[in-house]
Protein backbone atom coordinates (compact mmCIF):
# COMPACT_ATOMS: atom_id res chain seq x y z
CA UNK A 1 0.00 0.00 0.00
CA UNK A 2 1.02 3.29 -0.69
CA UNK A 3 1.90 6.46 0.97
CA UNK A 4 -0.79 9.80 0.81
CA UNK A 5 0.69 13.23 1.02
CA UNK A 6 -0.89 16.41 1.14
CA UNK A 7 -1.23 20.20 2.71
CA UNK A 8 -4.09 21.30 4.51
CA UNK A 9 -4.34 24.92 6.13
CA UNK A 10 -6.58 24.52 9.15
CA UNK A 11 -9.49 26.92 9.19
CA UNK A 12 -11.50 27.97 12.26
CA UNK A 13 -14.67 26.03 10.74
CA UNK A 14 -13.10 22.80 10.60
CA UNK A 15 -12.78 23.20 14.66
CA UNK A 16 -16.55 24.25 15.04
CA UNK A 17 -17.07 20.95 13.01
CA UNK A 18 -15.53 18.84 15.52
CA UNK A 19 -17.06 20.47 17.98
CA UNK A 20 -20.33 20.03 16.63
CA UNK A 21 -19.26 16.46 15.76
CA UNK A 22 -18.29 15.64 19.47
CA UNK A 23 -21.22 16.98 20.88
CA UNK A 24 -23.89 15.70 18.52
CA UNK A 25 -23.12 12.99 16.81
CA UNK A 26 -20.26 10.94 18.92
CA UNK A 27 -22.66 10.70 21.47
CA UNK A 28 -25.80 9.55 19.86
CA UNK A 29 -27.80 9.43 22.51
CA UNK A 30 -27.25 13.19 23.59
CA UNK A 31 -29.72 14.95 20.82
CA UNK A 32 -32.33 12.12 21.34
CA UNK A 33 -32.76 12.74 24.93
CA UNK A 34 -32.54 15.94 24.72
CA UNK A 35 -35.06 16.65 22.24
CA UNK A 36 -37.89 14.00 24.06
CA UNK A 37 -36.87 15.34 27.24
CA UNK A 38 -37.58 19.24 25.76
CA UNK A 39 -40.44 17.82 23.45
CA UNK A 40 -42.34 16.22 26.76
CA UNK A 41 -41.47 19.82 28.72
CA UNK A 42 -43.16 22.07 26.07
CA UNK A 43 -46.68 19.89 25.81
CA UNK A 44 -46.80 19.65 28.98
CA UNK A 45 -46.48 23.29 29.83
CA UNK A 46 -48.45 24.08 27.08
CA UNK A 47 -51.22 22.02 27.84
CA UNK A 48 -51.31 23.48 31.66
CA UNK A 49 -50.84 26.99 30.68
CA UNK A 50 -53.77 26.00 27.69
CA UNK A 51 -56.17 24.47 29.97
CA UNK A 52 -56.10 21.43 27.85
CA UNK A 53 -55.22 19.08 30.46
CA UNK A 54 -54.13 19.32 34.02
CA UNK A 55 -50.64 18.31 35.28
CA UNK A 56 -49.32 17.40 38.87
CA UNK A 57 -47.15 20.60 39.82
CA UNK A 58 -44.38 18.63 40.52
CA UNK A 59 -44.25 18.23 36.18
CA UNK A 60 -45.01 21.81 35.85
CA UNK A 61 -42.12 22.44 37.87
CA UNK A 62 -40.08 19.65 36.15
CA UNK A 63 -40.38 20.95 33.03
CA UNK A 64 -39.93 24.81 33.78
CA UNK A 65 -36.43 23.40 35.16
CA UNK A 66 -36.20 21.24 32.24
CA UNK A 67 -36.24 24.21 30.04
CA UNK A 68 -34.31 26.60 31.77
CA UNK A 69 -31.56 23.62 31.78
CA UNK A 70 -31.96 23.47 28.02
CA UNK A 71 -31.02 27.25 27.77
CA UNK A 72 -28.10 27.21 29.74
CA UNK A 73 -27.10 24.47 27.79
CA UNK A 74 -27.18 25.96 24.56
CA UNK A 75 -25.96 29.19 26.16
CA UNK A 76 -22.77 26.85 27.39
CA UNK A 77 -22.49 25.27 24.29
CA UNK A 78 -22.00 28.75 22.33
CA UNK A 79 -19.51 29.52 24.78
CA UNK A 80 -17.73 26.28 23.95
CA UNK A 81 -17.52 26.99 20.34
CA UNK A 82 -16.61 30.78 21.54
CA UNK A 83 -13.31 29.26 23.27
CA UNK A 84 -12.76 26.63 21.01
CA UNK A 85 -12.31 29.10 18.59
CA UNK A 86 -10.15 31.29 20.40
CA UNK A 87 -7.96 28.26 20.88
CA UNK A 88 -8.17 27.42 17.17
CA UNK A 89 -7.20 31.33 16.10
CA UNK A 90 -3.21 30.30 17.26
CA UNK A 91 -3.44 26.97 14.61
CA UNK A 92 -5.96 28.65 11.81
CA UNK A 93 -4.10 29.50 9.31
CA UNK A 94 -1.18 27.25 9.64
CA UNK A 95 0.33 24.98 7.20
CA UNK A 96 -0.16 21.29 7.69
CA UNK A 97 2.13 18.52 5.86
CA UNK A 98 1.02 14.92 6.18
CA UNK A 99 2.40 11.67 5.07
CA UNK A 100 0.06 8.82 6.40
CA UNK A 101 1.60 5.19 5.31
CA UNK A 102 2.16 1.84 6.24
CA UNK A 103 4.31 3.54 9.33
CA UNK A 104 1.93 5.39 10.57
CA UNK A 105 1.23 9.20 10.53
CA UNK A 106 3.57 12.16 9.97
CA UNK A 107 2.26 15.84 10.39
CA UNK A 108 4.86 18.52 9.93
CA UNK A 109 4.16 22.11 11.15
CA UNK A 110 5.33 23.91 7.84
CA UNK A 111 5.84 27.18 10.00
CA UNK A 112 7.87 26.37 12.72
CA UNK A 113 9.26 22.87 10.99
CA UNK A 114 7.90 20.65 14.27
CA UNK A 115 7.04 16.90 13.51
CA UNK A 116 4.90 14.60 15.02
CA UNK A 117 5.09 10.79 13.98
CA UNK A 118 2.53 8.53 14.89
CA UNK A 119 2.68 4.38 14.88
CA UNK A 120 -0.69 3.61 14.25
CA UNK A 121 -0.87 1.55 17.21
CA UNK A 122 -0.91 5.36 18.80
CA UNK A 123 -3.98 5.94 16.79
CA UNK A 124 -7.22 5.83 19.02
CA UNK A 125 -10.35 6.09 16.53
CA UNK A 126 -10.67 7.24 13.13
CA UNK A 127 -13.82 8.81 11.70
CA UNK A 128 -14.79 10.03 8.61
CA UNK A 129 -17.59 12.50 7.78
CA UNK A 130 -19.31 14.06 4.66
CA UNK A 131 -16.75 16.55 4.68
CA UNK A 132 -13.92 15.40 7.02
CA UNK A 133 -11.80 13.12 8.42
CA UNK A 134 -11.06 13.35 12.18
CA UNK A 135 -7.93 10.85 13.53
CA UNK A 136 -8.35 10.80 16.81
CA UNK A 137 -4.70 10.56 19.15
CA UNK A 138 -6.61 10.31 22.71
CA UNK A 139 -10.00 10.44 22.95
CA UNK A 140 -10.83 14.67 22.68
CA UNK A 141 -7.62 15.22 20.44
CA UNK A 142 -7.83 14.52 16.67
CA UNK A 143 -6.32 15.66 13.25
CA UNK A 144 -8.60 17.16 11.46
CA UNK A 145 -8.34 16.86 7.61
CA UNK A 146 -10.81 18.09 5.67
CA UNK A 147 -11.66 16.45 2.20
CA UNK A 148 -12.36 19.69 -0.02
CA UNK A 149 -8.52 20.67 0.84
CA UNK A 150 -6.88 17.26 0.14
CA UNK A 151 -8.88 16.47 -2.97
CA UNK A 152 -11.02 13.41 -4.60
CA UNK A 153 -7.69 11.32 -5.12
CA UNK A 154 -5.86 11.69 -1.58
CA UNK A 155 -9.49 11.54 -0.20
CA UNK A 156 -10.10 7.78 -2.04
CA UNK A 157 -6.05 6.97 -0.80
CA UNK A 158 -7.04 8.11 2.46
CA UNK A 159 -9.69 6.07 2.66
CA UNK A 160 -7.73 3.09 1.39
CA UNK A 161 -4.71 3.33 4.05
CA UNK A 162 -6.91 3.91 6.95
CA UNK A 163 -9.28 1.35 6.18
CA UNK A 164 -6.40 -1.02 6.36
CA UNK A 165 -4.18 0.20 8.80
CA UNK A 166 -6.35 2.42 10.88
CA UNK A 167 -8.12 1.10 14.56
CA UNK A 168 -10.40 -1.72 13.89
CA UNK A 169 -14.26 -1.65 14.63
CA UNK A 170 -13.93 2.31 14.53
CA UNK A 171 -14.73 3.64 11.54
Amino acid sequence: MEKVSFKIVSAEEDYKALLKYNMFQKQKKTPIILGIGTAIAVISLLGSWLHIFPIPLILYYLSFAWLILMGIFLISIRGQMKNTSKAAQALVGRMMEFEIGEDGILERDAETEAEIQLPWNHIHEVVQTKKFFFIYVTHNQCFIISKEQIGQENCEALEKILAFYGPKGEQ
